[in-house]
């Protein structure tokens, strides 16, 4: 019975201590310094605008307009000084407070930049800020934005009708957003078995001039992962060669081309492409299927202890792992699965993130201006901790994914390591002779318009896409 009285007078003190504490005020001082923040923010002196909005931010009632405009303009400052994280905190609130709807339509069309900057994840975009809400009287690029990220949030949630029939609305524009609905619309078709909806639908977009070309990258490796698996290899290779993305973001290409051109009896280009991913611009890409390229095509060409010794490298490579896998030990120390998971596309946002966000947080902790040095610290540790949970609670299932894959690769690697076996021990039947040691060479012409050079291990970045290897095909035909 003390104790729960104690404990009554404990809470009851509480609420004491805080009405004692002295509430926000506005006084003439804030307008003074509010007017001083916005001179300084319009000189790009960032670091001092901050200061001063700070102040008027933590020193008005919020009750006030003042003090929703000085977050506004705060937010601008520390977005200026390269603190994306705590200006992204104060655009949502001013969107979600909803006192000004003028600056909940200029906020909305800052997170816009963010979006496409890739410094603002769309689904947390969708999950707390748009999901749900209506928005009026906004700028129609700014709306365009909102209605996109609400039907995809719609249909991520599995109101379908619902996302469709926003999405179909939006697709009627010709301005980016329209265009991106039109090509959620030809995802859409495919997941319900719609493929000759969603095949007009990116057709449209491959072909359409004014489409980004980012979109129109993404409709051309749609249409040709749909012609690959219509078994017309040849429209589907013509297709993947019109993908103009970087370079460094074209392995994915690079690895469908390659089964595309194994699929189409094409070995020595096949092998080709497998050699163009081992180019330094991929050299962080885990993908152990290139060896079951490799093996498959030397297979196909009768070169089977070149295929075995692909094989034997396979097996050697990844020997630890796949033991650690077979043994069910823990696979979080296993330094290739967990290096390759933080690569992947489930991760490598988060960990951007993460990372961005301790350099942001090194920034704050070095303003001269406490306050504001405070008020950013408690936003960065509760990000950084929240982004640490996420990687936490992701990494283990995705290295479990990623470990599957390599096991699925490995079986495939020991069926084809027995078929290898077989062939290169298989005795002479009356059909005479399967492998050839010395049968269709290709022979290096002494003139024309196509270069041959002997690799050694140096590439050129205009010619991954057409590499092939000049191998003998030893079988009989």
């Amino acid at each position: 019975m003390r104790r729960a009285a104690s404990f009554l007078v404990v809470a009851l003190a509480v609420p004491a201590a805080a009405l004692a504490a002295p509430k926000p005020q506005y006084s003439p001082e804030l307008d003074r310094q509010y007017d001083l923040g916005l001179e300084r923010l319009y000189a790009k002196d960032f670091a001092t605008a901050a200061g001063r909005l700070h102040a008027v931010y933590r020193g008005l009632p919020e009750t006030e307009l003042k003090r929703e405009q000085a977050q506004f303009h705060l937010a601008n400052a520390l977005r200026g000084m390269g603190l994306v994280q705590g200006a992204t905190e104060l655009y949502i609130d001013v969107i979600t407070g909803r006192r000004s709807p003028e600056l909940v339509g200029r906020a909305l069309g800052v997170l816009e930049e963010l979006v496409r900057a890739k410094q603002l994840d769309e689904q947390r975009l969708i999950d707390q800020v748009l999901f749900g809400n209506q928005f009026g009287d906004l700028p129609p690029d700014t709306m365009e934005f909102v209605q996109y990220y609400q039907g995809l949030g719609e249909l991520r949630r599995g109101y379908h009708d619902w996302g469709q029939r926003r999405l179909e609305e939006l697709a009627k524009s010709d301005e980016y957003y329209g265009l991106r609905a039109r090509f959620a619309l030809g995802v859409e078709r495919l997941s319900e078995g719609n493929e000759a909806g969603a095949e007009k639908i990116l057709r449209a977009l491959m072909d359409d001039p004014k489409a980004p070309g980012g979109i129109r990258n993404d409709a051309r490796l749609a249409i040709a992962r749909i012609s690959y698996e219509r078994k017309k290899y040849q429209d589907a290779f013509d297709t993947y060669a019109k993908i103009d993305s970087p370079l460094s973001e074209q392995d994915v290409v690079l690895l469908e081309k390659a089964w595309n051109q194994l699929a189409d009896r094409d070995e020595r280009k096949a092998l080709g492409l497998v050699m163009g991913l081992g180019a330094p611009v991929y050299r962080r890409l885990f993908a152990p299927e290139r060896a079951l390229l490799r093996a498959l095509a030397l297979k196909r060409l009768c070169q089977f202890r070149a295929a075995r010794l692909t094989v034997t490298e396979f097996r050697k490579k990844y020997r630890a792992t796949l033991q650690r896998v077979r043994e069910r030990k823990s696979l979080l120390d296993d330094a290739e699965l967990r290096n390759a998971v933080m690569r992947r596309d489930d991760l490598l946002p988060t960990r951007k993130w993460r990372d961005r966000l301790e350099v942001e947080r090194t920034t704050a902790q070095n303003l001269p201006d406490q306050e504001l040095s405070g008020f950013l610290r408690g936003i960065y540790d509760t990000k950084l901790a929240l982004a640490q949970v996420q990687l936490g609670r992701h990494l283990e299932k995705a290295i479990d994914r990623l470990a599957s894959e390599l096991l699925l690769v490995d079986e495939q690697m020991s069926i084809l390591d027995y078929e290898l076996g077989i062939e290169l021990f298989k005795r002479i039947g009356d059909e005479g002779v399967v492998v050839r040691e010395g049968g269709q060479r290709a022979k290096v012409p002494a003139a024309g318009s196509r270069a041959y050079f002997r690799f050694n291990g140096e590439y050129w970045s205009d010619e991954i896409h057409d590499l092939q290897v000049l191998v003998e095909d030893r079988c009989v035909r």
